[in-house]
């Protein structure tokens, strides 16, 4: 390889080189952005379901009674009217399940990790269902005997990932077109 690199002329060897270095340059600039995007959506999602996790948690701080605890499902049921994305798992503190989407499966060890001293750590995972990010909390009630209750919190981020996925494929298209013309240009150079 490096006896047929020395038999090119300067001004192809020139082109290569000029080429394989705009590729990288353009490479590391698009892990760059690409790692910059994700990020952008993963402190979106995380916003968004911090808030409802919130709204949650003010809610769960006034449970006083058996009765209160009951209520919850149509509360936060309530409070998540209009909000198609969102998906909530809700257990009492005797793990019985209050509250449940019916279309996603939350990850049963990241529900039982979860506890009341911890703040809620954004993870996601892949189902059949789909892919997701969520948020767990498990907060303490007025009446310490019926805490804890644990609530997570979901979002669908398909829609994330399909524009990442079209995404890359335009960034790689367009990585191989500007060393293309890179060569081109290095060359009449």
């Amino acid at each position: 390889m490096k006896r047929y690199f020395h038999k090119l002329s300067l001004t192809a060897r020139l082109s290569l080189f000029f080429s394989a270095l705009s590729c990288v340059v353009l490479l590391a600039l698009g892990w760059v952005i690409g790692a910059s995007i994700e990020q952008h959506f993963e402190e979106q999602d995380r916003h968004a379901l911090s808030g409802k996790l919130e709204l949650a948690q003010h809610i769960i701080e006034r449970v006083d009674t058996e009765q209160d605890v009951r209520n919850l499902s149509e509360q936060l049921g309530d409070a998540l009217v209009g909000h198609h994305d969102l998906a909530i798992h809700i257990l009492d503190h005797h793990k019985r399940i209050l509250l449940s989407s019916e279309h996603i499966v939350f990850p049963q060890a990241q529900l039982q990790a979860a506890r009341a001293d911890k703040h809620p750590i954004l993870f996601s995972w892949q189902s059949n269902e789909g892919s997701y990010r969520g948020l767990i909390g498990v907060f303490r009630t007025k009446n310490p005997q019926l805490s804890p209750i644990t609530v997570a919190i979901a979002i669908d981020i398909a829609h994330h990932l399909d524009f990442m996925a079209t995404f890359l494929k335009t960034l790689w298209l367009f990585v191989f077109v500007a060393a293309v013309i890179t060569a081109v240009l290095a060359w009449f150079a």
